[in-house]
């Protein structure tokens, strides 16, 4: 049957010293039978623990308030439409080879640890408060329950969390390349892409579009690359 490691495994971003934490605040009694809304609970704990975030916060608002401002995500169409992004570019929150420079967003742990193996000292670094070692290279560490809102999204996309602090910091328009969706039938990553550690499922497109529409109010929202998010 389904245990408690396989549960926190299946998160998809936590590194194994994290799951071996979380295994050893689970109390005796809860041993011999999983029981997922506790694991949940756990987990969700784990993910909302908080830190003074008012600075980076202050910070941040100084570098992006007012801006229109382009994110990028590491789906394929970024590398066929990158000569047109390119042009875009005012701040990048993804690292490739033709560009190093810009900001940097992890609110995945795992990701984090396999990006710090190619930290090269360029660009700047801003994590949500969940991510293990943040503290140690981030430049700005955001509440990870600031940008997981509403309650209800209990596997927060990292996409719609950098939405979501664009429009806290008083960004008027973003502009999202690489932004593409899920398919089943295909890679939905750039070569090379180190963060595809959980499985996609073609139903996120919805649930994440809604996400994005729900931000349009706060943030203008456009697309410079095809993305599945528009039509779902």
């Amino acid at each position: 049957h389904r245990n408690y490691a396989e549960y926190f495994q299946g998160k998809g971003n936590l590194t194994t010293k994290e799951i071996k934490y979380l295994l050893r605040k689970i109390p005796e009694e809860k041993k011999s039978v999983f029981d997922e809304a506790f694991a949940e609970a756990l987990y969700q704990s784990h993910e909302n623990r908080k830190v003074s975030d008012e600075e980076s916060l202050l910070k941040l608002k100084g570098i992006f308030g007012g801006r229109k401002t382009v994110l990028l995500a590491p789906g394929k169409s970024l590398l066929e439409y990158w000569p047109a992004v390119q042009a875009w570019i005012e701040r990048a929150n993804f690292f490739f080879d033709e560009w190093r420079e810009g900001y940097a967003f992890f609110s995945n742990g795992r990701r984090f640890q396999e990006y710090k193996s190619l930290w090269k000292n360029t660009g700047r670094v801003i994590c949500t408060s969940n991510v293990a070692g943040a503290g140690e290279m981030a430049d700005y560490v955001i509440n990870y329950e600031r940008l997981a809102v509403p309650r209800q999204e209990k596997d927060a996309n990292c996409g719609v969390m950098l939405v979501r602090l664009m429009s806290l910091l008083g960004v008027p328009e973003v502009f999202l390349a690489g932004f593409d969706g899920f398919s089943e039938d295909e890679d939905n990553y750039m070569p090379g892409y180190f963060g595809s550690f959980a499985s996609a499922r073609c139903g996120d497109n919805r649930r994440i579009a809604a996400q994005l529409r729900a931000l349009e109010d706060a943030v203008d929202i456009r697309y410079l690359t095809p993305s599945r998010y528009k039509e779902a």
